[in-house]
């Protein structure tokens, strides 16, 4: 299976990441060598500059893609084009290990000569983060079938990047295995239960102010785990519902015995 190495809007949480549909590989990765990573034109794309030798080490996350996931991205980048990027072979690290491991794997790269310093917005960067991507308005060349964000959708992405910004800065990553994500989500679930044990079913359709802050908190705690789970997975939790409310509609179609049944909800 071949990798591909993404550092800037094809990441998790990121504008283009429901255009990425490559499997995601856990760890924390960098480039073998350095590269200047900038923020490109009035649009502020970021662009992994060739060739290497200057700027850092650039951080990123690492996917195993097939033919039709590069094809997707390869359309956005514009691969091809004059002014589009190249899909060029780079050495991945990661570093989350006792000794870094050799990853080799393609990413998307523009070569120096034509992005004029002039046209570079900041000076070489480590790594892509959040209050970069606020001022980013490009995505490209449009990609099959990649739906158009929701408004629901650029909330839960914009929720997506703070929540793995605040991991990052406590490296509180190394602890986000999708397994211990799961686990931590049931548990807030059984505290946001609690709150319903043994209430009559009318009063719990009537909470009290102190009652509804301490719900609403649980509410948060379960959201905040099932958003950082679907980033830890690769999964647009809009879209999977939207899929799920698609199956659930040819499942049980508007018909007399469904209607008002329990069983059928």
């Amino acid at each position: 299976m071949q990798h591909l190495f993404v550092y800037g809007s094809l990441k998790q949480g990121y504008a283009n990441a429901h255009v990425n549909t490559g499997r995601p590989v856990a760890g924390r990765f960098r480039t073998r060598e350095p590269f200047v990573l900038c923020l490109h034109g009035a649009g502020e794309v970021p662009c992994l500059l060739s060739p290497s030798g200057e700027g850092h080490q650039v951080f990123g996350e690492l996917y195993e893609v097939a033919p039709e996931d590069l094809e997707r991205m390869d359309l956005l980048e514009r691969v091809g084009d004059p002014d589009g990027y190249e899909r060029l072979d780079i050495d991945i690290e990661r570093i989350d290990t006792t000794t870094p491991t050799l990853y080799p794997a393609q990413a998307y790269l523009k070569r120096a000569s034509r992005v004029p310093l002039a046209d570079r917005r900041t000076g070489a960067l480590q790594e892509y983060l959040p209050e970069h991507a606020a001022r980013f308005h490009w995505v490209g060349r449009s990609a099959p079938a990649s739906p158009t964000p929701t408004p629901a959708a650029d909330s839960l992405q914009n929720l997506a990047q703070a929540l793995d910004q605040f991991a990052r800065e406590r490296d509180w990553q190394q602890f986000h295995a999708p397994k211990n994500l799961a686990s931590a989500l049931v548990v807030e679930a059984g505290e946001l239960l609690e709150h319903f044990m043994w209430m009559p079913e009318a009063q719990s359709r009537q909470l009290d102010a102190e009652k509804r802050e301490a719900v609403g908190a649980e509410i948060a705690d379960v959201l905040l785990y099932l958003v950082q789970l679907a980033s830890a997975l690769g999964i647009d939790p809009i879209q999977a519902a939207q899929a799920k409310m698609r199956r659930n509609a040819q499942r049980f179609p508007v018909m007399e015995q469904a209607r008002g049944n329990p069983a059928r909800t």
